[in-house]
């Protein structure tokens, strides 16, 4: 609301933002298991790895994508591949392919907030509307912007 009294038009968007959110969830959380049961019994006819995973996984993560606001896009694609990086390297690590670091999320986190800040200054945030930029020029302020 940005330190003012939200108007009725404010509360609205709000709330239909919620809604919209919430279709998001409710989509990707059920539609797994409507392409599951469609593979299975109409195109397969039975499981295996892709068919039972990654496929449904995939069509129902599309569809939830367009169901999403696009502002939204990049801030969630940032979040699920973070998700996704962990789980790959828990797995690994369970597995004994990979040690575990110690403090190793510290590290990312540097290397990443680095990154950044690095194309903030460059000037890329002005070539890609970005949420996240508007985020860190509130936290690093305009001095750094390039």
């Amino acid at each position: 609301m940005r330190g003012r009294i939200p108007k009725s038009k404010d509360i609205k968007r709000t709330i239909l933002g919620i809604l919209q959110s919430t279709a998001f969830l409710t989509t990707s959380a059920f539609s797994y298991s409507v392409y599951n049961c469609l593979i299975h019994n109409y195109i397969t006819g039975g499981f295996n790895m892709w068919t039972a995973s990654y496929i449904p996984a995939f069509l129902s993560s599309v569809t939830a994508i367009l169901i999403e606001r696009p502002s939204r896009r990049n801030l969630l694609c940032l979040y699920v591949a973070n998700n996704a990086t962990e789980s790959l390297w828990r797995m690994a690590e369970a597995r004994g392919m990979v040690r575990s670091i110690r403090r190793g999320q510290v590290l990312i986190f540097g290397v990443s907030a680095s990154l950044l800040v690095y194309y903030f200054r460059r000037g890329w945030h002005l070539e890609q509307k970005d949420s996240v930029y508007d985020i860190l020029r509130f936290i690093v302020g305009k001095d750094e912007e390039g």
